[in-house]
C-alpha cells in the first residue's frame, strides 16, 4: 500500500498553520484522492478493469471538486500521451486511439448517470438504476457514436493508461493548489501506469522476435 503521508505530517502542518498554507480542506481532499488511488491499484492488481475505470472517473470528479472547476478529459489524455512518449515506452498509436475513444464513450455514460442522480436528488425521486439506463439508451439512440460500442483493448493498456489519467489529474491538482502531497500521489500513479505499459511493450517485443 502506498502511504502518502504520516501522522507527523498532520501534526506539523495542522497544529501550526504557519508552517504551510495547507488547510484542513486540502488534507481532506488529499485523503479522498489517496483512498481512490489505492482502490484503483487494488482493482488493477485484480484485473477488475470495470471497477478501475469507474474509480478513475470518481477520481476525476474529486479532482474537479478540489479545483472547483471542470477538467477537460481530452487535455488530460493528450498529457498522458506525451508522458508515454517521453518515457520511451512504445505502444501502437492505434491502441492509444482506441483507449481515447473508449474513455470518451465511458465518459458519456458516467456523465449521464451523475446528471440523472442529481435530478433525482433535486426532485426527491428515488434513484432506479434500470430506469436510468433505459433513459441513457433512449437519449443515445440518435448518437452516431454508439455509447455501448465494444472496443477491444489490451487489458494492460487499459489499466496502465487509466492509472496515468488519474496520475495526471493528481499532478494538475497538486500543481495548481501548490500541494506537494498530491503531486507525490500523481507521481506514484504515473509510475504505476507506466509499469503496466512497459510490461505490455516488453511482451510485444518478445512476441515480435518469435515470429
Amino acid at each position: 500500500m502506498f502511504i502518502l503521508y504520516d501522522s507527523f505530517f498532520f501534526t506539523k502542518h495542522i497544529a501550526d498553520p504557519s508552517n504551510s498554507p495547507i488547510t484542513i480542506g486540502d488534507v481532506v481532499y488529499a485523503v479522498k484522492l489517496q483512498n481512490l488511488a489505492e482502490k484503483m491499484k487494488k482493482y488493477a492488481n485484480r484485473s477488475d478493469n470495470s471497477k478501475l475505470i469507474k474509480t478513475m472517473f470518481e477520481f476525476k470528479q474529486e479532482a474537479e471538486a478540489c479545483l472547483n472547476a471542470k477538467i477537460n478529459m481530452d487535455e488530460m489524455l493528450n498529457i498522458v500521451e506525451e508522458k508515454i512518449k517521453k518515457s520511451g515506452i512504445k505502444i501502437p498509436k492505434e491502441d492509444f486511439k482506441k483507449f481515447k475513444k473508449f474513455i470518451k464513450l465511458k465518459k458519456k455514460r458516467v456523465d449521464h448517470k451523475y446528471a440523472y442522480m442529481k435530478d433525482c436528488l433535486a426532485y426527491g425521486i428515488e434513484y432506479n438504476a434500470e430506469l436510468e439506463y433505459l433513459d441513457f439508451l433512449q437519449k443515445s439512440k440518435n448518437d452516431p457514436k454508439n455509447p455501448e460500442e465494444e472496443i477491444l483493448i489490451s487489458a494492460r493498456i487499459e489499466v496502465g493508461c487509466s492509472l496515468l489519467v488519474a496520475g495526471v489529474l493528481a499532478e494538475v491538482v497538486g500543481v495548481r493548489l501548490g500541494l506537494p502531497i498530491i503531486q507525490r500521489l500523481g507521481d506514484f500513479l504515473i509510475a504505476s501506469g507506466l509499469n503496466y505499459l512497459k510490461d505490455e511493450y516488453v511482451d510485444n517485443l518478445q512476441e515480435g522476435r518469435k515470429k
